[in-house]
């Protein structure tokens, strides 16, 4: 088990320098602060309730699903947070570039993905011609957190996973009775 932590740390810190300072440049430093902000709690929060007050019958029951979900999701990363610890990159890294982002909660998982994640596969479970477009700003969302230093990229893979299966379960499940 200790090696295959090693190994997983390893990999995660060699995806993490790439990330982060591998591609860097001016562009790439506007775009990720832009595309960080479609995973926070304005936006998520905003595009669920605009689409429940102003959305036709079906988007008003996809909103729904999504702000259930979203809730889901968001007190799973919070449980995780606190019961991992994980100190953020920017605490633990030496010659990274950083962007001034300070965060006072722990980086595992990162729940920016999560909650982009959420939205984006409730979405392609709903109005699947949106496919494309929402899981590659999700994916964006997800490689602007490491870029930016907040993030491992573990931290990443487990908010695709827990914001993908919270919108599964709830689409599938929970809310089926009520589609």
């Amino acid at each position: 088990m200790r090696t295959l932590t090693r190994v997983f740390s390893i990999s995660d810190r060699k995806v993490f320098y790439f990330l982060n300072s591998f591609i860097k440049c001016s562009f790439c430093d506007n775009l990720m602060l832009f595309m960080t902000k479609l995973g926070g709690v304005i936006f998520t929060s905003g595009l669920t309730l605009a689409m429940i007050i102003f959305g036709d019958d079906y988007t008003r029951l996809v909103g729904l699903k999504v702000l259930i979900a979203l809730t889901a999701t968001t007190v799973l990363v919070q449980i995780l947070k606190k019961a991992v610890g994980r100190e953020r990159p920017y605490n633990m890294l030496n010659n990274i570039n950083t962007f001034g982002i300070e965060m006072k909660d722990y980086s595992f998982p990162s729940g920016h993905t999560a909650a982009s994640f959420t939205i984006a596969t409730m979405l392609y479970l709903n109005i699947s011609h949106m496919m494309i477009p929402v899981l590659l700003l999700a994916l964006m969302v997800g490689i602007s957190r490491i870029y930016l230093a907040v993030h491992y990229p573990s931290d990443v893979v487990v908010g695709i996973i827990l914001g993908s299966s919270s919108s599964i379960i709830i689409n599938s499940h929970i809310l089926q009775y009520i589609s």
